[in-house]
């Protein structure tokens, strides 16, 4: 099993799309969203690792990707994981910007500095989790998404590229920029731990031995499928579609 962790506003959606263009149903998808995961999965608790483990089984699932996670790890521990991270502080203000559009209750009057207070430490959280399971961790990052797609078409004789999807307004490219322009030091000291993640990470990745792991896990995943696939033509009609759009500007 390899896993993939998805952290929001780190273009998880498309790259989901991406990897079951290649591995069509190998891929189980476990959210939220019980009527987007995979049949096999659709169920609220993931508590249990003998019910994951059984899901998997029968869906024939080689890899699963999940915001949690955390219970698949349980279930399949040393299982490799993949998981794509932003510069955490742009990341953080694009889910603030997302959540505050997305819901009107809760999020729209809420501070940028309180949001952060709560949004928790999610890189800190995966690195002390795929450790705590003994499992191999690569990251990758947003700034070098297209290296480490090129990286994955060569180690595991994939195809294709990441969809342009969710791109940013030009009001929301202003708001980010404006809550960007007005960071606390009180923000800066909570995120500094995710910060010295994804610093490091970046010099590994532009050095090599971040790439060198990622490539090692490439090599394990599964080899593009060959059979007929619907999520394959959606990827190519989904694909043409975003194309189309007059604003193509990745957010």
């Amino acid at each position: 099993m390899i896993l993939i962790s998805h952290k929001p506003k780190t273009a998880g959606t498309a790259f989901r799309v991406y990897v079951q263009d290649n591995v069509g149903p190998r891929l189980a998808a476990y959210y939220q969203e019980i009527e987007h995961n995979h049949p096999a999965f659709r169920f609220e608790d993931c508590s249990d690792p003998d019910r994951l483990r059984r899901a998997a089984e029968t869906s024939g699932a080689q890899i699963i990707q999940s915001h949690q996670i955390g219970p698949f790890l349980k279930a399949f521990p040393g299982a490799p994981v993949f998981c794509c991270i932003r510069d955490p502080l742009k990341r953080t203000i694009s889910s603030y910007l997302h959540l505050q559009q997305k819901d009107s209750g809760q999020f729209s009057e809420m501070a940028f500095t309180t949001f952060v207070r709560g949004a928790g430490l999610p890189y800190t959280s995966l690195v002390q989790e795929a450790r705590g399971a003994g499992s191999p961790l690569a990251l990758f990052p947003y700034e070098r998404i297209d290296e480490a797609i090129d990286t994955l078409n060569t180690g595991a004789g994939w195809k294709g590229r990441l969809q342009l999807r969710n791109l940013s307004t030009h009001a929301e490219e202003a708001k980010a920029a404006e809550i960007l322009s007005r960071v606390s030091p009180e923000v800066t000291a909570l995120l500094a731990p995710e910060q010295d993640i994804f610093d490091r990470l970046i010099a590994d990745w532009d050095g090599g031995p971040a790439r060198a792991d990622f490539l090692a896990i490439a090599r394990r995943m599964p080899p593009r499928y060959r059979g007929f696939s619907l999520s394959r033509l959606r990827y190519a009609y989904l694909n043409l579609r975003y194309m189309a759009r007059p604003d193509r500007r990745k957010g």
